[in-house]
């Protein structure tokens, strides 16, 4: 490994890259590209075993384009940023590939594309990074869309049975590569701290360098503060890619007579979210509350989405209680007992055809305001989703309320970050008790005033203070 490494730092150049950190960057590289080939050796066979085909293909065609780079930098002098915009190209056009070959905006591959912006940061820089992003969230875009459209069918070429083994290996490898990117940028971060260490001494030694350090110092300063600056904006687009995951208002009002959506998440990216589908006469609206909130939850409300996914679209059970009952049982199973965390959730079931409707929750609550008569809190189980550190826990069992409804009825889902929020002249929480007595004072209002109202009590209660928690608030109306 370390002969090729010198091979490849003398045939590597960059007019803009500082030697040091050409050297540092070629290194990591080296790695990279001893990794993808034999990457594409193990996985072409893994996902050949696995029947995904077309991807098995593509993975060797990569490994195949990737030796063949190798080769031509053993013989010829090559540019850095060539050799990294191919390693790009190729590695997009591989996650494209099982993308649009496995089910478009339904491919439990989508989120390796989020790998496309970190890898960018440390080869490139930032602006590399942002073009890796936007494209990322238009590949994003364009599958929704053209699905959401009907536009075109995107081939799910994955067999049903070996579909739920693909979206865990999407989302272990995805991991493995987030954090491996993670423990390698701190790695050379820590060496370049060391190095700093050094020429402090040096230069306390040397008075008459004491002005040289000055400037170092300054420099050093200047590059963290970029260095922010472009992780700043990676959370942003982090943002984005979440949202992408959530329904619009306009994609719940085709299922229902009107509905409002109300998210304001405590950082860029939150651990609340809507999922939302409509089946035959059915239609299930669900709303979920992660543990925690920032990046940690965020991950776990795509974990969430996933599973969803899963239960009712491919394994179409639609009874709220089975569904929280396959939902732990699933959750449990993919973080095999060693993570404690889980999710708050509450389904609501709508049948058209016979005008009723059925709920289940752990460990939420659902306000039910009919059209004529007193409103009604609807309770679920007093236990979450996950949060057992038991790989095999799979026995839950969920209460289910049904009744029927009629038009102009309507419901609130929430998460607690509403009642929760610290404010007022006392700076006391706001409270459910309280909460709940406001949506039935403005239930009689339009969807969209209500949302409106809402967010303006929500900014005159917590004022000034900081924001407790990730806050979200769905209102619909049958």
């Amino acid at each position: 490994m370390r002969g090729l490494y010198y091979r490849l730092k003398e045939h590597l150049y960059s007019d803009t890259i500082d030697p040091e950190i050409l050297e540092s960057k070629v290194k990591v590289l080296t790695y990279d590209l001893i990794g993808a080939i034999l990457y594409s050796l193990v996985f072409s066979t893994v996902m050949a075993y696995l029947e995904f085909h077309i991807a098995s293909k593509a993975i060797m065609v990569y490994g195949i384009a990737v030796s063949f780079l190798l080769v031509y930098i053993f013989n010829n002098k090559v540019s850095y940023r060539a050799v990294v915009y191919f390693m790009t190209a190729a590695v997009l056009v591989l996650y494209t590939t099982f993308i649009f070959f496995s089910g478009g905006s339904q491919s439990p591959y989508l989120i390796s594309l989020i790998t496309l912006t970190s890898s960018a940061l440390w080869y490139l820089g930032k602006k590399q990074a942002i073009i890796n992003a936007i494209i990322s969230v238009v590949i994003l875009a364009y599958v929704n869309i053209v699905s959401h459209l009907d536009i075109y069918s995107f081939p799910n070429e994955i067999p049903i049975p070996l579909r739920e083994i693909h979206e865990f290996a999407a989302f272990t490898v995805f991991i493995q590569m987030y954090f491996t990117f993670i423990f390698i940028y701190e790695g050379r971060l820590l060496k370049v701290r060391r190095h700093a260490s050094e020429q402090n001494k040096e230069i306390k030694a040397q008075n008459t360098l004491l002005n040289k350090y000055q400037i170092e110092t300054t420099t050093q300063f200047v590059n963290l503060s970029s260095k922010k600056s472009v992780l700043d904006k990676s959370m942003k687009y982090a943002q984005k890619i979440q949202e992408n995951f959530q329904p619009l208002e306009s994609r719940m009002k085709e299922y229902l007579e009107d509905a409002f959506i109300l998210y304001r998440p405590m950082a860029d990216v939150g651990g609340d979210f809507v999922w939302v589908t409509k089946k035959d006469q059915y239609r299930i609206v669900i709303v979920a509350d992660c543990t925690g909130h920032g990046v940690p939850a965020a991950l776990i409300t795509m974990l969430g989405h996933s599973i969803l996914d899963q239960i009712i679209l491919r394994q179409e059970i639609l009874r709220p209680s089975n569904i929280l009952s396959e939902l732990d049982c699933q959750f449990n199973s993919t973080f095999h007992g060693n993570i404690p965390d889980g999710m708050d959730i509450s389904i609501l079931l709508f049948d058209e055809l016979n005008q009723t409707f059925t709920f289940s929750a752990a460990k939420h609550t659902v306000l039910y305001v009919p059209k004529e008569g007193d409103s009604t809190l609807l309770k679920g189980n007093r236990y979450s989703i996950g949060g057992v550190l038991d790989q095999n826990s799979c026995n839950k069992t969920f209460d289910t309320f049904t009744a029927t409804y009629q038009k102009g009825d309507k419901f609130y889902l929430y998460s607690d970050g509403f009642q929760d929020q610290f404010g007022g002249v006392l700076d006391k929480k706001y409270l459910r008790t309280k909460f709940i007595q406001f949506l039935e004072n403005v239930s009689h209002y339009e969807m969209n005033e209500q949302r409106k109202l809402l967010d303006q009590e929500f900014n005159e209660w917590k004022g000034d203070a900081s924001q407790t928690d990730d806050m979200l608030v769905v209102g619909i109306e049958l």
